[in-house]
């Protein structure tokens, strides 16, 4: 798939800044792009033997980073002392999320309320904030959401909430940028074969839903030339699919 895409999308030169890296559709989307021609910087919680694998064989491309995207200090300093490396930023995606309990909203106690919405919405709001001085014109911005973001469901948690939260940042943000030059759009990749999904969805036979690399391309449009005057929209997988690319 990559060789049919590289001759399409060619992401050399482009820097692009991911949270949430390691698994599930953050994991393929760096190797993508790796792959690719871009320089990858990504942020996790703690350093993983995939990531050491990844330096090794992309050591002047690719760069990860141990940064607690909660915490507004950690991300600060992140960018303070990286300041230089990081300008300019082409492209943010901001993935990382954690689930929290699959339970009614009013039932749910205050640590994994916290822990959910800072993770799932101040995350992204934080590190987008001390970015953004240093976000490239014409750069863009991907939010990852949920089908549980534009939809109310039964036991959807705090992490409903936390998505349906996301897609309001992201519409306000989308207005605030515009004279900047900055895109701001949210993907909702729909089911995928992660470990999160199967928790969140267990009785969904997993076998009948995408692989997480099969929505690579669907970024892969969203950050090209081909898209630059998509700005604002939420772009659903099982939309984008029919496209041809």
């Amino acid at each position: 798939m990559i060789k049919k895409l590289k001759n399409k999308f060619n992401l050399s030169g482009k820097k692009i800044l991911i949270s949430g890296t390691s698994k599930g559709l953050g994991k393929c989307l760096v190797k993508s792009f790796l792959e690719l021609d871009a320089t990858v910087i990504t942020c996790n919680r703690s350093n993983s033997k995939s990531f050491l694998e990844l330096e090794r064989k992309w050591r002047n491309n690719f760069f990860n980073h141990n940064v607690d995207i909660c915490s507004l200090s950690e991300i600060s300093t992140f960018v303070k002392e990286n300041k230089k490396s990081l300008n300019p930023i082409d492209v943010i995606i901001n993935n990382a999320a954690v689930l929290g309990p699959m339970q009614p909203i009013f039932s749910i106690d205050n640590d994994e309320i916290k822990r959910v919405m800072n993770t799932n919405l101040y995350g992204p709001m934080f590190l987008i904030q001390n970015l953004l001085p240093i976000i490239s014109k014409g750069g863009c911005i991907i939010n990852v959401s949920s089908g549980m973001g534009i939809v109310g469901t039964a036991n959807s948690g705090i992490y409903g909430l936390s998505k349906f939260a996301l897609e309001g940042f992201s519409q306000i943000l989308h207005k605030d940028l515009k004279q900047k030059k900055i895109r701001v759009n949210v993907v909702d990749p729909g089911g995928m074969r992660t470990t999160m999904f199967a928790e969140a969805n267990p009785h969904v036979d997993t076998n009948q839903i995408p692989k997480p690399n099969e929505i690579v391309p669907m970024f892969l449009w969203l950050i090209s030339d081909e898209a630059k005057k998509i700005n604002g929209e939420r772009i659903e997988f099982n939309k984008f699919k029919k496209k041809k690319i």
